[in-house]
């Protein structure tokens, strides 16, 4: 008889731990660092059992891969307009002399 307590079923549900952290490829410490610091959609079963969807786990995955490139985008502008800001002056600095 399977273990109801830490199972996924057709719909897409994770029930328990395990099945969470073996959907993500993590180690279980991992996935509960993640559900505290990081928000990792989890919520909680009678009983105290978390339980979430591979949909809730999917989407949470990107919205963070997109925040995370919206980030590197952020700091890749800002270094080009810091490198054009100080060539520029470089340049109209030689030009005054």
């Amino acid at each position: 008889m399977p273990d109801r307590t830490e199972s996924t079923d057709s719909k897409g549900s994770l029930r328990g731990w395990k099945a969470i952290y073996l959907y993500l490829g993590v180690c279980e410490s991992t996935a509960r660092r993640w559900e505290r610091w990081h928000g990792l959609p989890i919520m909680r079963m009678p009983g105290g059992g978390a339980f979430t969807t591979k949909s809730l786990i999917d989407q949470w995955i990107l919205a963070r891969v997109q925040a995370r490139r919206d980030a590197l985008r952020e700091q890749t502008n800002n270094q080009q307009v810091s490198c054009e800001s100080s060539t520029g002056a470089a340049k109209s600095d030689s030009g005054m002399a």
